[in-house]
């Protein structure tokens, strides 16, 4: 495996939660630590495109729901099953808040929820099913891939960080990995309308400009693609070409670049933007 030296870590062990993994393959956190730190993330450059403004008010948007809710747990139960009861918490059955008995399980279940995640029977189940797929197809990746590692880095005075679903080694002892992100679909069979509409190939760029920095040779970038709908739960593995990533970096250097000048001016540029309301009907016509 890659051997980092102290030298080729950007950020000191004091400054960060958890702590550098053994192996030197990045820092050992849990989830919940890793979201809390102030670098900008994969998931925060749909705020930053709209402003440095939205950005530095993110938390104001990330509202929990019971379909994040989902995809974590399909993320836990695949990647770190051991971890799936301290981090989770099933919710009451047979409980409806409108009935005193469903009121007071309701109750007693809040009071020691803490800080685990709810689910609901129903998503619990749809989450063992898709994590029993993904592990069947994707085995020979996960039998020896790194998951859930924190990385660090910085561009233009900006901190950087990436937490990759999964990393892969292709040969042992050569510095060469592929990046794997775990998804969950409604319908498997629009996967790059999905990509596009979530922009993850964005996010794919964003993992591996980081991991570039800390020193890793990224040669592929796979979205596992599970569908979440129905009762069959398919997967399917598909690799982002390198001009779509190689476009994808270019939106990122424009949005560290404006936010450069957000934290270097205090003023934000560019939150108004124009929209075609009708242009569905201009294609239509064309």
């Amino acid at each position: 495996m890659l051997e980092l030296t102290p030298d080729d870590i950007t950020i000191e062990a004091q400054k960060r939660a958890g702590h550098p993994a053994p192996d030197g393959i990045g820092w050992i956190m849990s989830n919940t630590e890793y979201h809390k730190l102030s670098e900008i993330g994969s998931s925060s450059l749909k705020h930053l495109e709209e402003s440095s403004l939205h950005f530095e008010n993110k938390d104001l948007f990330n509202m929990d729901s019971p379909s994040l809710n989902l995809g974590t747990a399909v993320h836990t139960l695949t990647l770190e099953p051991e971890k799936f009861e301290e981090e989770f918490s099933r919710e009451p059955k047979n409980a409806p808040r409108n009935t005193t008995i469903g009121k007071a399980k309701w109750e007693a279940f809040n009071e020691v929820l803490g800080d685990k995640t709810p689910i609901g029977g129903t998503d619990l189940e749809t989450a063992e099913e898709i994590a029993r797929n993904f592990r069947a197809i994707m085995r020979d990746y996960l039998a020896t891939g790194i998951s859930e590692r924190s990385f660090f880095s910085e561009e233009m005075g900006i901190p950087m960080k990436c937490r990759p679903d999964l990393l892969f080694q292709t040969r042992e002892g050569y510095n060469e990995w592929i990046i794997f992100d775990l998804k969950t679909t409604k319908d498997i069979t629009k996967m790059a309308r999905t990509i596009e509409d979530y922009r993850y190939d964005r996010a794919m760029a964003w993992y591996r400009r980081v991991m570039k920095a800390n020193g890793y040779n990224i040669i592929g970038t796979v979205l596992a693609f599970a569908e979440s709908a129905g009762t069959e739960h398919s997967v399917k593995l598909r690799m982002l070409n390198s001009e779509d990533l190689a476009t994808a970096d270019t939106e990122i250097d424009e949005l560290l670049q404006k936010h450069q000048e957000f934290k270097r001016t205090g003023k934000v540029t560019g939150m108004i933007k124009p929209i075609e309301i009708f242009a569905y009907k201009k294609s239509l016509s064309n």
